[in-house]
């Protein structure tokens, strides 16, 4: 019904209807359900008196206006072409929560959500025992990085082979949304900084340290004698921050990052860039929710994925982000916009897209120490840099034939310990079976191996 009664009203302009069929079917697809779910067992954190609003595109603030009700109050509107997204106010949280409910049912609504916070899980890091050194299979006797021979997950992903594929390796960027990083970094590329919470360029910093380390570990500059290695060695990056000065959970050393932030950092990587791209193609989104309550699952966070979508499909930007850990998704399979990456240590579930090692990761910090780097946010950097890599070789690739070469590389089973049941080869250890894509191959991905 809800159908219907949408594309009768955008009947009026033949472009306004393609728009609104395309955005529609997509929620059909995905599912915009109710955030409450009573198999949630922990209560989210929001602004307890925002929605974030998306619009039916054609529909006139006034639309909106009259749609959001009497008591809300409209305090941000941002546009992304097509889309138009505003940003709610109520004086309490029971007339939110009404017209939260009352705008799922109106035609001029395309999407609506509390607006959501995360945590920056900057903690996640250790400076813990070095790494022991093995031996590296794939390796490159030219790297000077006093820290490369310890990098065993670039030789898991033969990034060195990968590298001696590049003959003229084109830059690309890729957009760290974090918690910024330091400037004058001797192993960042870096391309300006940007504050989504202000919504300010400005001089780039780094309070809570994450961003710097999960910078390195996807675009360090490589072979400058400093620090580590990297898999988009030809690449900049552009740290934006997404943190702001309230705690999560209440009274806790973490720093949070809402999902308005999240849509204003994308809208800033999606302006225009070089050869048609956005200024950023590469987004890596460090942004880790609770379990029940997952960046990944579309239907806690219908407007910021239409966004998502929308920077992937119309942008022709890849978006990233981790796993995280224990999380639980309502998603079946794989989103085709959005890559979540998991690591090797992480359960089999079907919303992740490809498996990385990286928990534990190398990186380096400002002053090219080496800092070990744990959770999936170190491996969702290390695809970033892959696709930074395979971008870099063939810059003439769309968004679509980068993941695809990247997909069609993977490894799909590995030898390790299996929480299910599997065969094991005479000899050898179980055979486990990776989540999504399986395992890249970037040497694989350039077409040398």
């Amino acid at each position: 019904m809800k159908k219907n009664i949408f594309e009768s009203f955008c009947a009026r302009s033949i472009v306004a209807f393609s728009l609104c069929t395309y955005f529609v079917l997509s929620s059909i697809m995905f599912g915009l359900p109710s955030l409450a779910s009573e198999s949630l067992a922990v209560a989210p954190m929001w602004f307890d008196k925002h929605l974030l609003v998306l619009a039916v595109p054609g529909a006139s603030e006034s639309d909106i206006r009259s749609a959001i009700g009497k008591d809300g109050r409209i305090v941000k509107t941002s546009r992304l072409q097509q889309l138009t997204i505003y940003k709610v106010f109520y004086e309490s949280g029971s007339a939110m929560g009404a017209a939260e409910l009352s705008m799922k049912r109106n035609p001029r609504v395309l999407a609506v959500q509390k607006n959501l916070i995360s945590n920056s899980e900057f903690h996640s890091t250790a400076a813990g025992p070095m790494p022991e050194t093995r031996p590296m299979l794939d390796t490159d006797r030219n790297i000077n990085d006093p820290y490369f021979s310890r990098q065993v997950e670039l030789s898991e992903l033969h990034v060195p082979s990968a590298w001696r594929r590049v003959a003229n390796p084109a830059s690309n960027t890729i957009a760290l949304v974090s918690t910024g990083a330091w400037a004058n970094n001797p192993e960042s590329n870096q391309q300006g900084f940007y504050d989504a919470v202000s919504m300010r360029e400005g001089t780039a910093s780094d309070l809570l340290n994450r961003g710097s380390l999960l910078g390195a570990i996807a675009a360090a500059k490589t072979n400058n004698s400093v620090g580590i290695a990297s898999p988009a060695r030809y690449s900049m990056l552009l740290p934006i921050n997404v943190t702001a000065g309230y705690s999560y959970p209440l009274g806790s050393n973490r720093n949070g990052i809402a999902d308005d932030s999240l849509i204003e950092a994308v809208s800033y990587c999606a302006r225009p860039g070089r050869n048609g791209r956005p200024q950023a193609p590469i987004v890596l989104l460090d942004s880790v929710f609770d379990p029940q309550y997952a960046l990944h699952d579309s239907s806690l966070h219908p407007v910021l994925h239409m966004v998502l979508r929308w920077f992937h499909d119309s942008q022709g930007g890849i978006v990233v982000c981790p796993y995280g850990a224990n999380t639980r998704s309502s998603q079946s399979q794989p989103l085709p916009y959005l890559n979540v990456v998991g690591n090797l240590n992480a359960h089999y579930d079907s919303i992740i897209s490809f498996t990385m090692p990286g928990s534990g990761a190398l990186s380096a910090d400002r002053f090219g120490n080496p800092v070990r780097i744990l959770g999936s946010g170190a491996s969702a950097a290390l695809f970033a840099g892959l696709a930074g890599l395979v971008w870099s070789a063939n810059p003439s690739y769309s968004n679509l034939q980068v993941e695809r070469a990247l997909a069609s590389s993977c490894t799909k089973t590995i030898a390790g310990v299996n929480s299910g049941s599997a065969a094991i080869p005479p000899g050898g250890l179980p055979m486990r079976r990776l989540p999504g894509f399986g395992m890249p191959d970037a040497a694989l991905a350039l077409g040398v191996r």
